[in-house]
């Protein structure tokens, strides 16, 4: 048999596939038992070792063939095509999720979207720094678009409505005692996922974590009473009134959730560089501060169908609508500390139903913030903290620019002479969100659980409330002392 057999081609073997080598094996075996005379013998089962073999499977058999596969050049080429369109489809699915979270955090840029993830709940020690937010600062939630229920239509919300589309989240229901109102809001303002419901649809909906609420403050409080039982975060618009807030926010803080005013200046970057530039005495020690808002209101020919004007609605008139921002001025300026007592006086004609020029003094930690608010000026938001060696200056301290916001040290120095004074001035620059926008994304944290409901806010906005009415008590007693009612725990840092 082996004499028959023609020399191997060793170069022919050794392309053969590993499964076409066992066939070859097999037919010489067969081939040798045929020449020698003898049957076929049966082949052996393999001796079990261990554990018992199994058959190879049909991923380990595509697995051998692919092994064994030699590619042409055709199909190498189209391999490489696959690979790069692949690639491709990666890139531009990558490019769509950034593009989508870039739209809805709107034209903030790298920075909005870093934001926008925040708020939806995702906190990697990246954005968590870019915001603001501490790491641990709470359970790490599945990110999801927070939810804002709107309680009016009132001018205002506009801007809030904004705020709330640049944060990434949703307005997602708007109330009004007009419900075709409420849609011609949605349609403007909000977006395609927006409804216009009656107040109380708003509250029962589960898609709504956050209540802004807008009403005037004659009927505000019971709405965010309700809205705080129904478990959502409110923001409930100035001024506000001491014992509806305080009712509010027992409702709030038995229900866990977070209850705030809408003051914006208090949550932007520029307040807490202005704290660094005190704390790091550059106006010396704190003597006197200041602070001027007005507006032309009256002069426009606005007051009359304003519910500034109505008593029933918002008695305290000009001193609760813009001296509101002074006091809260005054108190940053002084560290939250609750005043003494104020004197307020009314110099309108009084012939107004509501206060249209207000002037009043503050006695808050050792030292006087005065004020003055009207509805009969020139659009004005002055504030200053004068100290021993200098005066810190912002002009537009409740409504800056959106873009770049600035302040300035001043002091008066001696000129080229001894007859003249030179003006030193050393500017300050913070850009960021606007503080609108950054009142927004503190609510969303606290409502997909990034923030826990922080007690100080509602404190914040009773003393303020407090000075409010001492001032309003001081106006019906011609500018008497009147003391400011203390609520405890109202001091805190920001």
């Amino acid at each position: 048999f082996r004499l028959a057999m023609p020399p191997p081609d060793l170069d022919a073997i050794s392309r053969l596939s590993l499964r076409e080598k066992k066939e070859l094996v097999k037919l010489l075996r067969e081939h040798q038992q045929e020449g020698a005379g003898e049957p076929p013998r049966p082949e052996k089962p393999a001796p079990r070792v261990g554990r018992k073999r199994r058959r190879l499977g049909a991923g380990s058999k595509l697995l051998l063939r692919a092994m064994d596969w030699r590619p042409t050049r055709r199909q190498i080429g189209w391999m490489i095509v696959a690979g790069f369109a692949a690639m491709v489809g990666v890139v531009l699915l990558v490019w769509w999720r950034v593009a989508s979270l870039y739209w809805r955090a709107g034209s903030g840029g790298a920075s909005s979207v870093v934001e926008t993830l925040a708020a939806a709940g995702l906190r990697s020690p990246r954005t968590a720094a870019a915001v603001g937010v501490p790491v641990d600062s709470g359970p790490v939630r599945a990110p999801r678009v927070v939810g804002w229920g709107f309680l009016g239509v009132a001018f205002i919300s506009r801007k809030m409505a904004w705020a709330v589309n640049q944060s990434g989240a949703e307005v997602r229901y708007v109330g009004s005692r007009d419900p075709q109102k409420a849609s011609d809001f949605c349609s403007e303002w909000a977006g395609s996922w927006c409804r216009g419901v009656t107040y109380d649809e708003v509250l029962q909906q589960t898609g709504v974590d956050v209540v802004y609420i807008p009403v005037p403050s004659g009927v505000r409080w019971d709405w965010a009473e309700r809205a705080c039982r129904a478990g959502k975060h409110v923001v409930a618009e100035k001024p506000w009134e001491v014992h509806g807030a305080q009712r509010a926010q027992q409702a709030c803080e038995s229900a866990g959730v977070q209850l705030m005013d809408a003051t914006y200046f208090v949550h932007g970057d520029r307040l807490r560089e202005m704290r660094q530039w005190l704390d790091q005495g550059r106006v010396g020690e704190v003597r006197r501060v200041t602070a001027a808002a007005g507006s032309s209101l009256l002069l426009a020919g606005w007051y009359p169908d304003n519910i500034r004007s109505q008593p029933a609605l918002e008695p305290t008139g000009a001193l609760g609508d813009l001296g509101w921002y002074c006091i809260r001025w005054i108190l940053w300026a002084t560290r939250w500390e609750v005043p003494k007592a104020v004197r307020c006086w009314r110099t309108d004609t009084g012939l107004e139903p509501t206060p249209v020029d207000v002037q009043g003094m503050v006695e808050v930690a050792g030292i006087v913030g005065s004020f003055e608010t009207s509805f009969t000026q020139t659009k004005r938001q002055t504030a200053e903290v004068i100290g021993t060696n200098g005066t810190l200056r912002v002009d537009d301290f409740i409504i800056p620019n959106f873009g770049e916001t600035q302040w300035s040290i001043r002091s008066l120095e001696t000129g080229s002479s001894t007859f003249d004074t030179a003006l030193a001035i050393q500017q300050g620059v913070v850009s960021g969100p606007p503080e609108v926008v950054a009142l927004v994304q503190r609510m969303n944290q606290a409502a997909v659980g990034v923030l826990a409901p922080d007690r100080f806010w509602p404190r914040l906005g009773l003393v303020t409330a407090a000075v409010v009415e001492a001032c309003a008590a001081s106006i019906g007693q011609d500018g008497a002392r009147v003391p400011v009612w203390d609520p405890d725990g109202a001091r805190n840092e920001l």
